[in-house]
């Protein structure tokens, strides 16, 4: 049986690789924490510049008219089946009286084409409305969503943008009037997909992204037949 050499760690030449180790060691731990540094420094970056060019997404322009709810109009028997155009149309009458023939159409314009629907949807919520008035907030349509963002520019001249500047005069007015808010557009996560741009959401894609992932992970039983 034969002696184990044994190291002699007091050495200098021990010292020294003792030295070089821990050297090494330090140097390491610096690159990882410089890798990570720079890894979340980025991802924080690139965090702002998506809040900061595109939050406007997370807002949607919504303007509150109040809406008279005549019997004539609507049967409170039956509020499904109402002239919730006409509704519609005698609320922005209201606020805009010396608006007339073919400009009211351009004035309908400000508010999402489906306005009609989800002022009966409240209605029909609640038929009690049917004879007095319905104070509703309703999402303004995309160009004027743009206008209000900041998106659509009103120094171009008004052949080149999607809005006339009488729409921008009522538009203004309504601004004024304290009638339109910008608040956080939770239709965005819980609404389909529209034609309408001011409706449209990301339901369908996240419902769709999440079954595919229960497919990918849910093992396929197969079945074996005898030949």
């Amino acid at each position: 049986m034969t002696d184990v050499a044994r190291i002699d760690w007091s050495t200098p030449q021990a010292a020294a690789r003792r030295k070089r180790r821990y050297s090494a060691d330090r140097r390491l731990q610096f690159y990882g924490i410089a890798a990570i540094s720079l890894a979340v420094g980025l991802l924080g970056i690139l965090i702002v510049s998506l809040v900061v060019t595109g939050y406007t997404a997370f807002l949607r322009t919504m303007v509150t008219i109040d809406f008279p709810i005549p019997s004539k109009y609507v049967d409170a028997a039956d509020p499904a089946e109402g002239n919730y155009r006409a509704v519609v149309r005698d609320g922005l009458r209201a606020l805009f009286p010396d608006v007339t023939g073919p400009a009211e159409r351009q004035l309908g314009q400000i508010l999402t084409s489906n306005a009609q629907f989800i002022v009966r949807d409240a209605v029909v919520a609640d038929p009690s409305v049917v004879g007095a008035t319905l104070r509703l907030a309703v999402p303004a349509s995309d160009p004027f969503d743009q206008l209000n963002k900041g998106t659509i520019s009103r120094d171009v001249p008004e052949n080149q943008r999607r809005v006339s500047d009488r729409q921008i005069e009522w538009f203004d007015q309504l601004v004024a009037e304290g009638r339109v808010t910008t608040p956080f557009n939770w239709g965005l996560f819980f609404n389909a997909d529209s034609r309408f741009p001011e409706l449209a959401g990301l339901a369908g894609a996240i419902v769709g992204s999440y079954v595919d992932l229960v497919k990918r992970r849910t093992p396929r039983s197969g079945v074996s037949t005898g030949g």
